[in-house]
């Protein structure tokens, strides 16, 4: 029999793995580890829904567990600026909500509309290209839905005319035309910039506005004063006003009675129906699919 010396045994040798590739072994176990948490962590993070209003009032309807309220005060180039410190990645959806001027003469003051779509028009009411944003079909859905069989809130839907200017600003005859034409029945400073906001980071929108009075109607110069930063009324002004032009205080009496006939259907809603948001934040599905 022959023997196998021992020099002729096949010795196996260990695998020696370089510094170098053993760290970046580990630093690619780690970078896998940390972002399977990142999505957890962020999955468990609750949604919240941004709410975009024009005035303190309304902030002051919208307000609660799980909402960011942006106020306008009428400024757009306030809110844009505000926007853009949003936490775009911990929100699920985007409302406009607050008070609005009719278009449509067959609307009075506390009826509530739902947003199907969005015009900008070019120039603000100026006769240029307008810009059309339809509503997120999911969570327009969801919110009839959720005032369903509610007394209290009787939604109509209808397209809303978006301008960063005051509406009675505007030429009145166009505001018609724009009616007649495309179906706008009310007009706002804010939801143009909430759907623009939304679209841009593909978030789900939709707007909900009640009737206040109409723009065809003319109001009283202390109604149309310049609104604080906090989307407040400037108290000093407005008592400036009625001193100066006592005349327009029967007029004004009528006009803050049908605005409080709109936050009234603006509290309805809130109650009744709130902020609803199907689906999760807006970030953490994108996160999840790059995994």
């Amino acid at each position: 029999m022959t023997r196998l010396r021992p020099w002729r045994i096949a010795r196996v040798r260990p695998v020696r793995v370089r510094p170098s590739t053993l760290g970046l072994l580990r630093i690619l176990a780690m970078s896998v580890g940390l972002s399977v948490v990142a999505v957890f962590d962020a999955a468990a993070q609750p949604c919240r829904v941004l709410v975009v209003v024009g005035m303190e009032d309304e902030r002051a309807i919208a307000a609660g567990e799980e909402v960011d309220v942006v106020v306008g005060a009428a400024n757009a180039d306030l809110l844009r600026r505000r926007l853009d410190s949003v936490d775009v990645a911990a929100t699920s959806a985007v409302y406009s909500f607050g008070v609005a001027g009719g278009l449509d003469p067959a609307l009075a003051p506390g009826d509530l509309l739902l947003a199907a779509a969005v015009i900008e028009q070019a120039g603000d009411g100026g006769g240029g290209s307008a810009t059309l944003r339809q509503s997120d079909s999911l969570l327009l859905a969801t919110v009839r839905d959720r005032a369903a069989g509610v007394e209290s809130v009787v939604l109509r839907t209808a397209r809303f005319l978006g301008t960063s200017t005051e509406a009675r600003d505007n030429d009145l005859d166009e505001l018609a035309r724009l009616h007649e034409v495309h179906g706008v029945a009310v007009v706002d400073n804010e939801s143009h910039i909430a759907a623009g906001f939304a679209a841009e980071h593909g978030l789900p929108f939709v707007a909900v506005r009640v009737v206040s009075d109409s723009v065809y109607k003319a109001l009283p110069p202390a109604a149309l004063l310049p609104l604080d930063e906090d989307g407040s009324p400037d108290g000093l002004a407005l008592l400036k006003s009625m001193l100066l032009e006592p005349s327009q205080i029967p007029a004004l009496v009528r006009t803050a009675r049908d605005y409080m006939a709109a936050l009234e259907a603006l509290r309805a809603f809130r109650e009744a129906v709130g902020f609803p948001a199907p689906g999760g934040c807006g970030q953490n599905q994108l996160r999840t699919a790059a995994l």
